[in-house]
């Protein structure tokens, strides 16, 4: 009988060495998803540039080189003509989707704000 379970057991750990050889996990890297970008330092220069991409959306241009478009609740009235807009970030001087703007004393509050490629318009 004892012969009987050491002959299963090592059965079974044979197959089960087998099947992690055969498919071993898969690790990924951790990138957190495009919904949770954000621009580190706003408050210390940390946005380089910016421009409106119509009344609902605008271009941002972080100083590590990366391009960011927030989109809005609504249309930010004033933007296109802009010459200087506020920057609302969080208490850690970040800007993220939970951000907004100031644009002639009226608060834009962000719909999204994704990190993407380079624009054509830039």
């Amino acid at each position: 009988m004892n012969k009987i379970t050491t002959l299963w057991a090592a059965t079974a750990l044979a197959v089960a060495a087998t099947a992690y050889a055969a498919d071993p996990p898969k690790t990924t890297e951790a990138k957190p998803p495009p919904d949770r970008a954000q621009i580190n330092f706003v408050n210390y220069g940390g946005i380089r540039d910016w421009r409106a991409d119509r009344d609902d959306a605008l271009l941002v241009r972080a100083q590590n080189g990366k391009y960011y478009r927030a989109t809005f609740f609504g249309p930010c009235f004033g933007l296109n003509f802009a010459q200087r807009v506020g920057f609302v970030s969080d208490t850690l001087g970040s800007l993220d989707k939970f951000g907004s703007i100031y644009v002639d004393g009226r608060e834009c509050f962000f719909r999204t704000f994704t990190e993407i490629e380079k624009p054509a318009k830039w």
